[in-house]
């Protein structure tokens, strides 16, 4: 890890040098509505069950599978049955979420006939459908199925998340009223960490922060609220799901892994008549609370819901998950062929967008020809949180010839290798689309007026940051141009001080901003703007 950040941050220092034209940023205008944003992939309502009768818009889509349609025998999966329902799903299009079940009230019991009928191999039963759920014959099973389950879909694009599943009622781990019978702590945790084991790549949820049996372990995955905007703001138990997590110290968990869930049945029906909602939990808190992506609302999808419902479950869509809008961008020539551009982003929903999708970056010259992928950058975009932070992020382009170039970019989907359906992802500006469809229009550079535009390298020993390493105070000096303004940020962009000066030197109380490693410094004179490394101690 620690090499890796070494290369990122030498990747965005070498990316960030801006030569001796004076710029600026430009500001962009926000659109949150722009046309077909309700259809952003990996986020907002989803039927989650066949029969769809309507056509409000969804990106994702969940199925329950049973254990004994895949699992054969210790060792050996028929995937067919699993693979034919991520096919359905991807080829609209849309990402799947998957949850494997053994025992759904009201359908024959999923436990693998092997694990029935074999001699030596068979469980426990509580009933005709329920196994014991602590037999050990069983617990080793399913830590072999769970493996290889792992080994054939781990980082397979085409999912978003997997739901624990397979323990209790629908795979929710419990077994109401008959709790006697649940799993007990120790084989949850067991289900888990062969969770975590199988899966490096591919995000896992379980059904609330109280399942896991420590802090430690809660922290490694997701949950899914299968009563939302019923049991999600309430502070009764563990069931009451943001509970769980403020009870965990989890609120922030979902950063680092999704919330999805279903809104609670009884509810969908009228959740949607007025807004704000009068039926149920508030939506708007309830989203914004548990930071909520994506969550199944079939109420909307088995028939044409009504005008009022159709745009109310519209706003709860564009509220979920991430929104991204670029803030503000530079565009600057670069010798006669290349450019470089800098652009600040902002996250403006509830949620990061959980996956690292590449950046793609396009032109348009001065006979309306598009330039189809003039390059890519990796942007971690995983890492651009809900903040209202602007998060700095760099690309060099080369062009074929001298002329006059719009530049368009896009978050590539991966389904794209998948499907001509894939969902696009599409920013909150106002530019989006404007040129090409699917992708967002940053800006226009000149080439043609651009005259001995070069890095200047001496510039760089005009500015000093010492010491370095430092601890309590960073010095920067300038021994040529005064300093107008000094902006630290983090190795992945994200700005974290930024002052306005006048002076030929500043110093900055680093100590007090709680910063750790490397950071980058950008410094701008008024005449020059350069980026410089800084490492911290402590």
């Amino acid at each position: 890890m620690k090499i890796f950040n070494f290369f990122l941050f030498l990747s965005f220092w070498l990316l960030s040098a801006i030569g001796n034209a004076q710029i600026t940023m430009t500001d962009q205008v926000y659109n949150p509505d722009v046309k077909n944003i309700e259809n952003n992939p990996m986020k907002g309502l989803m039927p989650g069950y066949t029969g769809i009768n309507s056509n409000f818009p969804y990106s994702t889509d969940h199925f329950y599978i049973s254990l004994n349609t895949v699992f054969k025998e210790l060792g050996t999966c028929d995937w067919t049955a699993f693979e034919n329902e991520v096919k359905r799903i991807v080829g609209g299009g849309r990402h799947a979420i998957a949850r494997f079940w053994i025992d759904y009230p009201g359908k024959p019991n999923a436990v693998p006939a092997f694990l029935l009928d074999n001699v030596g191999n068979k469980i426990a039963m509580r009933d005709g459908n329920t196994p014991d759920w602590n037999d050990e014959t069983l617990i080793l099973a399913l830590e072999n199925f769970i493996a290889l389950f792992g080994a054939k879909y781990d980082g397979d694009p085409r999912i978003l998340m997997i739901e624990a599943g397979l323990n209790g009622y629908w795979g929710e781990w419990h077994c109401y009223p008959e709790t006697s019978w649940e799993m007990n702590q120790a084989n949850k945790d067991r289900l888990i960490i062969a969770y975590n084991k199988a899966f490096k790549k591919t995000h896992i949820a379980v059904r609330h922060a109280g399942h896991p049996g420590t802090k430690e372990l809660a922290k490694t995955v997701g949950y899914y609220d299968d009563s939302f905007c019923y049991q999600t703001l309430c502070t009764g138990g563990n069931w009451c799901f943001m509970y769980s997590l403020i009870q965990r110290g989890l609120t922030d968990n979902y950063k680092y892994h999704p919330m999805g869930g279903e809104i609670r049945p009884e509810v969908q029906s009228t959740l949607f008549d007025a807004w704000p909602n009068t039926v149920g939990e508030d939506i708007t808190k309830s989203v914004t609370s548990s930071h909520m992506s994506f969550n199944k609302a079939f109420f909307l999808f088995k028939q044409q819901p009504t005008a009022t419902q159709f745009a109310n479950g519209l706003k709860m869509t564009k509220m979920m998950g991430y929104q991204f809008f670029i803030k503000s961008v530079q565009l600057t020539p670069f010798k006669s062929d290349s450019f470089k551009l800098n652009l600040n982003i902002q996250n403006r929903g509830v949620a990061p967008i959980y996956y690292n999708w590449q950046v793609e970056f396009s032109a348009i010259n001065s006979a309306g020809q598009l330039l189809q992928n003039i390059g890519t950058a990796d942007w971690n975009t995983n890492t651009i949180y809900p903040d209202a932070a602007n998060y700095l992020k760099t690309f060099s382009g080369k062009l074929p010839s001298k002329d006059i170039y719009k530049i368009l970019m896009r978050f590539k989907n991966p389904l794209d290798s998948y499907t001509s359906n894939a969902r696009v992802l599409r920013f909150a500006n106002e530019k989006q689309d404007i040129d090409i469809a699917g992708w967002l229009t940053l800006g226009t550079i000149d080439l043609i007026s651009t005259v001995n535009i070069r890095e200047d390298p001496g510039f760089q020993n005009y500015i000093r940051t010492f010491p370095n390493p430092a601890s309590t105070i960073l010095n920067i000096e300038s021994n040529k141009n005064r300093i107008k303004e000094v902006s630290l940020y983090s190795i992945s962009g994200l700005l974290l001080y930024n002052v306005k000066a006048d002076a030929l030197n500043i110093q900055i109380d680093i100590k007090s901003l709680n910063i750790k490693d490397m950071i980058l410094v950008k410094v701008n004179t008024g005449q020059n703007i350069s980026m410089h490394k800084a490492f911290l101690k402590h």
